[in-house]
C-alpha cells in the first residue's frame, strides 16, 4: 500500500508532541507535501519556573517557521493540559473544522496505547473525525505507553533524522525532559530501521495504522 503523503495533517495534543512524527513529516515535506500542524494547547499551565507565558508558543511558532511551513499552515489552541476531556466535543469541533478546511489525505496524531489524559482524548477524537480520509496513523511516544501497537514503518533518511533532532532542539524549555535526547531519538529511529529491514538508510519511525482508505 502507498500513502498519499499529498496533504498532511499533524495533530498534536500539545505544542511539541509532533516530534513523534517529524522524521516522516521533514522526508514528506522535501518531497513536496502539504504539511499542516495544529497543537490543541501550548500548555501555559506547564510551563517551567522561570519562563513567560507564551514561552513553548514562541517555541512551536520557531520551529515550525525552521521548517519553512506557511504560518496559515500551523496553529496553536488554547486548551488547558490535562483537562482535555472536558472539552471533548470542542475538540472535535475543531478538528471537522480543520478536516474541512484541509482535505488532509494523512493525518498524524497519538496512539492508542498513550497513556496521557491529553493524547487519549486527541486519539479518540481523531478517529470520529478522520476515521473516512485515506489514511490515519498513531505515532509512537514509548515514555507514554508500556506496550507499543507499531504495525507501519516509515523510512527516513539522515538528514530527516537530523531535522527532527534540530526540531526537538527549538524546545529550549523541554530540555529536563529525560526521555527526549538526541541519543534516545537516533537509536529509536536505528531500531525501527532494522525492524523494518530498511537496508538503504538503517533509519525509520513506526505507526500504528489506525484507519485506512483505498480509493
Amino acid at each position: 500500500m502507498k500513502l498519499d503523503t499529498s496533504k498532511i495533517l499533524v495533530l498534536a495534543p500539545h505544542t511539541d508532541d509532533e516530534i513523534h512524527c517529524m522524521g516522516s513529516v521533514i522526508e514528506m515535506l522535501d518531497r513536496g507535501a502539504d504539511v499542516h500542524v495544529h497543537a490543541f494547547s501550548s500548555c501555559e499551565d506547564s510551563i517551567p519556573e522561570g519562563l513567560k507565558r507564551g514561552a513553548i508558543k514562541a517555541e512551536f511558532m520557531k520551529a515550525m517557521e525552521a521548517l519553512s511551513i506557511p504560518p496559515k499552515n500551523f496553529s496553536v489552541g488554547s486548551f488547558p493540559v490535562r483537562r482535555f476531556d472536558e472539552r471533548r466535543q470542542s475538540i472535535l469541533n475543531v478538528m471537522i473544522g480543520l478536516r474541512g478546511q484541509i482535505s488532509p489525505t494523512l493525518v498524524f496524531c497519538p496512539s492508542s496505547t498513550d497513556c496521557h489524559q491529553d493524547h487519549r482524548v486527541v486519539h479518540e477524537e481523531a478517529i470520529r473525525a478522520f476515521r473516512n480520509c485515506s489514511a490515519l496513523l498513531g505515532w509512537e511516544a514509548p515514555h507514554n505507553q508500556r506496550v507499543a501497537t507499531t504495525n507501519v514503518h516509515l523510512s527516513i533518511s539522515q538528514n530527516s533524522l537530523d531535522g527532527k533532532i534540530e526540531h526537538w532542539r527549538n524546545y529550549k524549555s523541554q530540555g529536563f525532559r529525560g526521555y527526549f535526547n538526541e541519543d534516545f531519538l537516533r537509536a529509536l529511529a536505528i531500531v525501527r530501521g532494522a525492524q523494518m529491514r530498511n537496508l538503504k538508510t538503517g533509519l525509520a519511525e513506526a505507526f500504528e495504522m489506525l484507519a485506512v482508505n483505498v480509493r
